[in-house]
This record gives C-alpha cells, sequence and structure tokens, in this order.
C-alpha cells in the first residue's frame, strides 16, 4: 500500500513538472523577437531614424543599434515596456509621439511592447 501511494505521488509530480515544461518551451517559442518588430520600425520610424543623421542620434536600422538607444540613453528596457523611452513615445505616455504625424495603429504598438515585455531578444 505505501509503495503505491508513493507510485501515485511520483506519478502526479511528474505530470506535473512535465506540464510546467511544456508551457515555459511553449511560451519561449511564442515570444516576439526582433525580426517580428523590425518591419515596423523599417516603415514608419527609420525615414529619420537611419545612418548618421538620425534624430535624436536614435539609430532604428538594426538591433544593436537600437539597443544603444540615443542621446537621452538606453530607450529599451527589456522585459519593462513601461520604463522603455521607445514604448513612452509611441504609446503616447510621453509626447513627443511618435512617430509624426500621429501614433502607430494599437496592434503595432501592441507588438512592439509584448517584444519589450519578453525581453527585447534578437533572436
Amino acid at each position: 500500500m505505501r509503495r503505491s501511494r508513493a507510485l501515485s505521488v511520483l506519478s502526479v509530480c511528474a505530470l506535473v513538472a512535465a506540464s510546467l515544461a511544456f508551457r515555459e518551451g511553449t511560451s519561449q517559442s511564442q515570444a516576439p523577437t526582433y525580426a517580428s518588430v523590425k518591419p515596423i520600425f523599417d516603415r514608419a520610424c527609420i525615414g529619420c531614424h537611419q545612418g548618421q543623421a538620425a534624430m535624436a542620434g536614435l539609430r532604428l536600422d538594426t538591433y544593436a543599434n537600437i539597443m544603444k538607444g540615443s542621446t537621452s540613453g538606453k530607450v529599451i528596457v527589456p522585459k519593462k515596456s513601461g520604463d522603455s523611452l521607445l514604448y513612452k513615445r509611441i504609446s503616447g505616455a510621453k509626447p513627443p509621439v511618435m512617430p509624426p504625424p500621429g501614433a502607430l495603429p494599437a496592434s503595432e504598438q501592441k507588438k512592439i511592447k509584448d517584444w519589450i515585455d519578453s525581453g527585447a531578444k534578437e533572436r
């Protein structure tokens, strides 16, 4: 009886561990990467934020340049969109709203927010 109870407890523990491992693997594989937000930057931002003449020294043309930041400092705080200047600007939390003349669509703002909140990974 003790042995069957011990096996039952071990079986339950194994199922819980497998479930958690599956959920962890699933959420990581679905985390947005730079590749998922780059088209937004390419379409809406790099007209003003690329090359040596990038406004505020913020180049949004490569992952490395985004992570370098601007003359104001870092614009991305991985896992903290609320502390990230880039997200504050595109969401309107900190004027001026970027890109001019108006905000990005909500779906694109959310994609960038999700990317930052998931760690702002390149890959």
